[in-house]
């Protein structure tokens, strides 16, 4: 038997807001790409590195090409337009720091860096292009 709905005093044509929860995380990967609206930026502990910090931007989507890790099922999938995702901080991902709450953002991920270019005892560092609509 289906729930009945709440009453709401909302006017028609608006929808309950409710807090952004991830509805998955962004797959780095050559080619993925995310357009959509800068959220926020969330700092909480790494469960990875007792006593450090980690840093994930918020973006909704407003664009359905971006793969994800669903965040309920911990598989890959396309998301969808609307969603919220979480994207980890990274390299050349920290530009995001300076995006103001609700910019249109665009960023892909263009490959890693070649392996000349790396310093001695590093990983190649993933290399993205990153474009946000001006205000």
């Amino acid at each position: 038997m289906a729930k009945a709905q709440p009453k709401t005093t909302l006017p028609e044509g608006f929808v309950t807001l409710r807090p952004a929860r991830s509805a998955g995380y962004y797959v780095t990967r050559k080619g993925n790409s995310v357009r959509g609206y800068f959220r926020e930026m969330v700092e909480t502990d790494d469960p990875f590195n007792k006593g450090a910090k980690r840093v994930f931007f918020k973006v909704e989507l407003t664009a359905d090409e971006t793969v994800i890790v669903d965040s309920e099922t911990k598989t890959e999938r396309v998301a969808e337009i609307g969603e919220v995702i979480g994207i980890d901080e990274k390299g050349f991902l920290k530009a995001l720091r300076d995006v103001e709450k609700c910019r249109e953002i665009y960023f892909v991920c263009t490959g890693q860096q070649e392996k000349k270019d790396v310093k001695k005892g590093r990983s190649p560092a993933w290399l993205f292009e990153l474009g946000a609509v001006p205000f």
